[in-house]
């Protein structure tokens, strides 16, 4: 009873592709079943969860997959902030990425 009844195909397709960059799609088709099991065997990951949504310039905060990492879409505002409460902590790993863009039919091309 907490899956989600949203038809991957039929809803969540369909609102990833007509957004204009999936930052802007609404919080609601960001779902992951997992989350909750997994908040309860370790109350820490949700904890984290909750202390990233509220980071200023965060659209978008979830768990990967099983539990491997928890991502961030956007930038944080106050980046030298962000780096001091969460870079510098023990428990914790911050990468920073971002999306490849490539125009339609273009596949990798090495940098010359």
């Amino acid at each position: 009873d907490e899956l989600s009844t949203l038809d991957p195909d039929e809803v969540l397709l369909p609102a990833f592709l007509n957004a204009d960059g999936v930052e802007n799609v609404s919080g609601d088709y960001y779902i992951n079943d997992l989350e909750p099991p997994a908040f309860r065997c370790v109350p820490e990951l949700g904890k984290l969860k909750e202390e990233l949504q509220k980071v200023k310039g965060f659209k978008h905060v979830m768990m990967s997959g099983s539990g491997t990492s928890i991502f961030c879409l956007g930038e944080a505002d106050d980046l030298e902030k962000f780096q001091k409460d969460f870079g510098a902590r023990e428990d914790l790993q911050v990468f920073f990425t971002e999306f490849i863009n490539r125009g339609e039919g273009e596949w990798f091309q090495r940098p010359n």
